[in-house]
């Protein structure tokens, strides 16, 4: 796989490496103009130097050092049906698991009520029992408790993990085995077989904060979701290793190599600045973009029906983010992919709930 630009953060920096192809000029400009007019320090570093053989063979057995600074992608939307049977793995950036995010304020929605507020994640062939040559290949424990560590962090409570029906008592076995009375405290599982979810969401019966879906069945999941959610543009995905590895995208249809989508750039930079511990950064990315939906502002790739709303160009959504005024005090939706270590919510007393759903 070419090389893309990376980013890392360094204190309250983000360190962008040269990247070996350059983005289209859309996002290239685009980014440019929001970290200047945000006034986001961009460190600029040499790309990433050539592995010598003994780099190599820790990185094969998994005994590397410090995690490198992450792939910045987010024009690279991935299809969720390319982690679903045997597929060129080794055509993947490095990573255990992935987590892909959907975030909609609702404003300019018909019906809307509360924001929309997920995260999708799934454990991939490296990450998963007999590196996911099985169909049914079941994820690693550590993978397991990271996702759900991942989840917690950010303040979610009800979790579905969803699968084939074959696979849910040993799954159970496998979430006690993997997580102890701490790492499942205050956190609700439900888990689903793939029959029953697809029940669940079509009845609008969504009440999950956080999904984990087996690769097989990732497609059928992240297309009912968007379906549900009445968002069908692609959403940031995360691709996680021993850490943050990549920002890219995950969308219905083929890969491809995406025009501007603003919503992208600026939540994926802004999830990019969480991992990396820039809280504030994130805040004031999310801040902008949730600031100009409340004002009823759309784009081509988050569009709306509705008749008050204003469509803009991506690119003018961009500008319009680093040049509008602050919050007038008016609240704006909070985003938990972007609260790790500052949820508000009280812990709750009592063992984890734990629910293994037939199916009809």
């Amino acid at each position: 796989m070419r090389d893309f630009p990376r980013l890392s953060l360094v204190s309250t920096k983000l360190a962008l490496a040269e990247p070996s192809e350059a983005p289209g000029e859309d996002w290239a400009g685009a980014l440019a103009r929001l970290v200047e007019g945000m006034g986001i320090a961009i460190e600029r570093a040499a790309g990433e130097r050539q592995l010598s053989l003994m780099d190599r063979a820790r990185q094969v057995i998994g005994s590397t050092g410090e995690a490198g600074p992450p792939i910045f992608a987010p024009w690279l939307c991935w299809s969720p049906t390319a982690f679903q049977g045997p597929v060129a793995a080794h055509q993947w950036p490095r990573a255990r698991w992935i987590a892909s995010y959907l975030f909609d304020s609702g404003t300019g929605r018909p019906g809307a009520g509360t924001p929309t507020d997920l995260t999708l994640m799934s454990p991939l062939p490296a990450g998963s029992e007999g590196d996911g040559a099985g169909v049914h290949a079941m994820p690693r424990m550590a993978v397991l408790k990271a996702m759900i560590d991942a989840a917690k962090s950010e303040g979610r409570r009800k979790l579905a993990i969803i699968l084939p029906e074959a696979n849910r008592n040993a799954m159970a076995a496998h979430l006690v085995a993997a997580c102890d009375a701490d790492t499942r405290a205050d956190i609700e599982v439900e888990i689903l077989p793939i029959e029953q979810a697809v029940v669940r969401i079509q009845s609008n019966e969504v009440d999950w904060e956080a999904v984990i879906a087996m690769p097989e069945l990732r497609g059928i999941v992240l297309a009912m979701l968007s379906a549900w959610s009445g968002v069908c543009a692609p959403w940031p995905m995360l691709w996680h290793d021993r850490g943050l590895s990549m920002v890219a995208s995950e969308g219905i249809g083929t890969s491809a190599r995406l025009p501007l989508d603003a919503t992208l750039l600026m939540q994926g930079l802004a999830l990019a600045a969480r991992q990396g511990g820039c809280g504030l950064v994130a805040d004031r990315l999310h801040e902008s973009w949730a600031a100009l939906r409340d004002r009823g502002l759309v784009t081509p790739a988050r569009g709306s029906p509705a008749p008050y709303v204003k469509e803009v160009t991506e690119a003018e959504f961009v500008d319009l983010a680093v040049s509008a005024d602050p919050p007038d005090g008016r609240a704006l939706p909070a985003w938990r992919g972007i609260a790790c270590g500052r949820s508000t919510e009280a812990r709750r007393a009592g063992a984890a709930r734990l629910a293994l759903v037939t199916s009809c």
